[in-house]
């Protein structure tokens, strides 16, 4: 199908950069754990700035990875429930089933932490050893990180759709 091509296409290189982004992520949460104990155990100076920008370099990891994993297909799914069901139809009728399911938390998830990072911003919260960075911009991966996951799921999502209409498998299916 066209459309699924489409979007495929404007996936594949927002994924390659989520990609990325999620490795300098890792990477940088490392060294800061790594020089947290490296100052605290080896010199006896603990940083505590350390401490707090891996958490958020963490979260902001957790979410763009959990993106990435949607395109991929990584993440655990009702795919053992599904092969039970009988081809066709069933199969993608559960599995478009589980995809609103996905895109009604998720949709949630967007709105209520787009709010919250709205609020922590307009409060002006900082971290305690940070005070350069607000806690909103910290909170921004929830609403981000679920955008970047709906639009990996829509895909799939229009597949088992059309899989469902024709009552036959489209190309690129990923359920």
């Amino acid at each position: 199908m066209h459309l699924i091509r489409i979007l495929e296409k404007i996936l594949v290189p927002i994924n390659k950069v989520l990609q990325v982004g999620t490795i300098i992520l890792f990477v940088g949460m490392t060294l800061c754990v790594l020089l947290q104990v490296l100052l605290r155990y080896v010199f006896a100076l603990p940083m505590p700035w350390t401490e707090e920008a891996s958490r958020f370099l963490f979260i902001w990891a957790t979410f763009m990875g959990a993106a990435i994993a949607f395109h991929d297909g990584g993440h655990l799914n009702v795919k053992l429930f599904v092969s039970k069901l009988p081809k066709g139809r069933p199969q993608a009728l559960f599995a478009l089933m589980a995809d609103i399911c996905c895109f009604w938390f998720l949709g949630m998830y967007a709105v209520q932490g787009f709010t919250l990072a709205s609020r922590l911003s307009m409060m002006g919260q900082t971290p305690p050893s940070m005070d350069f960075l607000l806690m909103g911009w910290v909170y921004l991966a929830i609403p981000l990180g679920s955008v970047f996951m709906i639009a990996n799921i829509l895909p799939g999502a229009i597949s088992h759709l059309v899989q469902l209409i024709s009552g036959t498998a489209t190309e690129g299916d990923k359920s």
